[in-house]
């Protein structure tokens, strides 16, 4: 992430309010966890509120053969699956005094925009994560149990599964996303056997399990006791759920001489959806 100053300079011939909005385009970038890291993206800067983008995955295929020597492969249509994903508008508002710019300098409104651009990073996360969450999955896999102090707590064992089960599908799962309530699971796991040979840890975070990387986010389901409730994801990235983005993220700066306070205000254009359910699985906790 580039400081204000950085950031002026290196497109000086912007107009301030570009630069602030590209500052806030970077840290809502910067700050997803699944936005832009988990998604199949499209971006049409032409489109606002109300308007939908065109996402499109390929689905899973299967080569051909074998082939005798001389014979040729069959053409097969490869025109990708085409999902409409409706864009709508997200925002934020912090009056600023003056006064305050004028003791703490451009580095307060700096700091502000960044903050800003976090918040949209994690309204967009938690929009991915409901997606995922809401949709019906193509595969299911139940906890024995919701108590995780009990040994018959099988997390890892339904995680496993559900790759397995994935794969059967012809997907290619690779993520596993989950909250920090988990990674705290999975941490003390690792001490335990042979089991500590498929978790991986770096710097103390939690990275791999069973050859799924990890995505360790507060938006994600917590530790729950609630029958049926989704308690881990595992997905295929390159299909299972998209995200659009429309108008680029814009800032506004209005000055109310009355009160004198500057309206500091960004819009955003925004849009995600489910794809192929075929590539997402739930791990969820037994039925009630």
């Amino acid at each position: 992430m580039k400081e204000l100053e950085e950031l002026a300079m290196d497109v000086s011939n912007w107009t301030p309010s570009e630069v602030f909005s590209k500052l806030i385009l970077d840290a809502a970038v910067d700050a997803g966890k699944l936005s832009r890291k988990i998604t199949v993206f499209e971006e049409d800067i032409t489109k606002g509120n109300g308007d939908t983008v065109k996402v499109r995955a390929f689905p899973a295929r299967t080569a051909q053969g074998p082939i005798a020597d001389g014979d040729s492969l069959t053409a097969i249509d490869s025109t990708p699956n085409v999902y409409s994903i409706q864009i709508q508008q997200y925002g934020d508002y912090q009056p600023l005094t003056d006064y305050s710019i004028f003791k703490a300098g451009d580095e307060v409104k700096a700091r502000l925009l960044k903050a800003m651009g976090n918040g949209l990073a994690r309204k967009f996360d938690e929009i991915i994560y409901n997606e995922l969450e809401t949709a019906s999955a193509g595969v299911t896999k139940a906890l024995s149990t919701s108590d995780w102090s009990s040994s018959s707590y099988d997390l890892y064992e339904k995680i496993v599964e559900a790759r397995a089960s994935l794969k059967a599908n012809g997907a290619n799962p690779d993520y596993l996303i989950i909250h920090p309530d988990f990674e705290s699971y999975f941490l003390k796991e690792t001490v335990e056997g042979v089991r500590g040979q498929v978790i991986k840890v770096e710097n103390g975070n939690l990275v791999e399990v069973a050859g799924l990387k990890v995505i360790v986010t507060s938006v994600a389901n917590a530790k729950s006791d609630t029958a049926s409730e989704v308690q881990a994801i595992i997905i295929d990235s390159s299909r299972a759920v998209g995200e659009a983005w429309g108008k680029r993220p814009t800032f506004y700066e209005d000055f109310d001489s009355t009160s004198n306070t500057y309206k500091e205000v960004v819009w955003a254009y925004f849009g995600a959806s489910e794809l192929d359910t075929n590539a997402i699985a739930h791990v969820v906790n037994p039925a009630a």
